[in-house]
């Protein structure tokens, strides 16, 4: 069986370390599904590391970006900021991507006898967007070292504002607005309001605008094509697990893979239903967070009606529950039978025998 990977990111470099584990041949092209655009620099959390370095132990060997203890929030009626302690470190993403797939055996052919195809541009099957909201970022200096060194969030009366080094004298500034309409206004007004962030920033360079809105592709697999991390599905930077998820999503993937040809359908089903379980727990999160921070505010109060009405259309397409049942789970880089859930009266004898 051989799988071709198309395009170059964390996620397909840790999908082909997991085929290759299973014994899977990999090959990879340079053509990718959108969006293939992301931040240069990314903060990725305790869990993101832990995964890569499961899957690449060698990665240990060497620093792997910028070190943070924890971040400091303020959010919503927070009267004064909460220091949280998670290990954390600022990448630079297409830096990482390199250094992983230095790693791996992969092959720039494409000639062989593809069998499965991965985050190949189909423009047949659409993303389904939960939002029009944006992410725009930048990188700035800072007017003072955060010491020790911290991420810092804040939200303000218009989205949030979070704030990661670099190193000692620059870092990442990351903005959520409900709408990419005067985003450069909409920056420099949240500036103007924040009192945690606003007094390290310094000059700040190019700014940036991401799509940041949650959103999934309505069909993640289709035949042997399957989507794995951002083409196949785009969480909210709010809840910090957009990697991990990613990470998730490439091991099933491989499982999913290596176990389709002994029951066709019926893995690729199991990887349609988590994703959108996945999904949609992420969006009952999304709704917590912001109806708590701006729940007043009229332009972020339509932001979330556009996505509770997208995810209603969601739930009554996909089936998925509330507490799906899966019909297979991982164990290891395999996909196994789900136990079946436990009779609560089996130890029970009938009454009247």
């Amino acid at each position: 069986m051989t799988i071709r990977l198309n395009g170059r990111s964390l996620v397909t470099a840790a999908l082909a370390r997991c085929l290759q584990l299973r014994g899977l041949d990999v090959v990879l092209s340079d053509e990718a599904a959108a969006p293939a655009s992301v931040p240069r620099h990314i903060c990725i959390n305790d869990v993101a590391i832990s995964l890569l370095g499961d899957l690449f132990p060698d990665l240990g060997q060497a620093p792997i970006g910028h070190a943070l203890t924890g971040r400091e929030v303020i959010w919503a009626d927070d009267p004064v900021p909460r220091l949280v302690a998670q290990e954390a470190r600022v990448v630079d993403a297409a830096l990482l991507t390199e250094r992983l797939f230095a790693t791996l055996d992969v092959t720039r052919r494409d000639e062989a006898a593809i069998t499965w195809d991965v985050n190949l541009p189909d423009e047949a099957v659409p993303m389904l967007s939960f939002g029009d909201r944006i992410l725009l970022t930048a990188t700035v200096q800072l007017n003072n070292p955060l010491q020790p060194s911290r991420s810092l969030m804040e939200s303000l009366t218009r989205g949030w504002i979070f704030l990661a080094p670099v190193d000692c004298g620059s870092a990442i500034l990351q903005v959520m607005l409900p709408t990419p309409a005067d985003a450069e206004g909409q920056l420099a007004h949240m500036l103007s309001q924040s009192t945690l962030v606003a007094p390290h920033v310094g000059e700040i360079g190019t700014t940036q605008c991401f799509p940041a809105a949650p959103a999934i592709r309505l069909a993640p697999t289709r035949g042997h094509r399957l989507f794995v991390g951002g083409p196949g599905m785009r969480l909210d930077p709010v809840s910090g697990e957009g990697l991990p998820t990613a990470l998730r999503s490439a091991i099933l993937a491989a499982a999913v893979i290596a176990h389709d040809g002994r029951e066709p359908g019926a893995a690729s089903m199991h990887y349609l239903d988590r994703t959108t379980a996945t999904l949609l727990h992420h969006l009952s999160g999304c709704r917590s967070f912001y109806s708590d921070a701006f729940g007043d505010d009229p332009v972020w109060r339509l932001e979330l009606r556009k996505s509770a009405l997208a995810e209603a259309a969601l739930r009554n397409v996909s089936g998925v529950s509330e507490k799906p049942e899966f019909r297979f789970r991982l164990e290891g880089l395999k996909l196994v039978d789900a136990m079946p859930p436990r009779d609560a009266f089996a130890d029970r004898v009938p009454i009247g025998v």
